[in-house]
C-alpha cells in the first residue's frame, strides 16, 4: 500500500475507500427497498384479506 510521504493517503487509495462506501450504502440501501416492499406487500395482503371479508369472502353466493 503506498502512502504520501506525510502520511496521507494517495488518491487510489482515497477512490478505493469511496467505491467501498458507495457500495456498503447502495448495498444498505438496497435492504431498506426490500424491506419496505415486504411490508407494503405484507400491508396490501391484509387489505385485501379484510376486504374479501367484509365483502362475504371467495365463497359468496350470487343473489337472484
Amino acid at each position: 500500500m503506498q502512502v504520501w510521504h506525510n502520511g496521507s493517503l494517495t488518491p487510489e487509495q482515497m477512490n478505493g475507500i469511496a467505491r467501498t462506501a458507495r457500495r456498503e450504502q447502495a448495498e444498505e440501501l438496497h435492504r431498506w427497498l426490500v424491506a419496505g416492499a415486504d411490508r407494503v406487500r405484507a400491508a396490501l395482503s391484509g387489505v385485501s384479506k379484510l376486504v374479501a371479508h367484509r365483502r362475504g369472502g371467495p365463497q359468496r353466493k350470487a343473489r337472484a
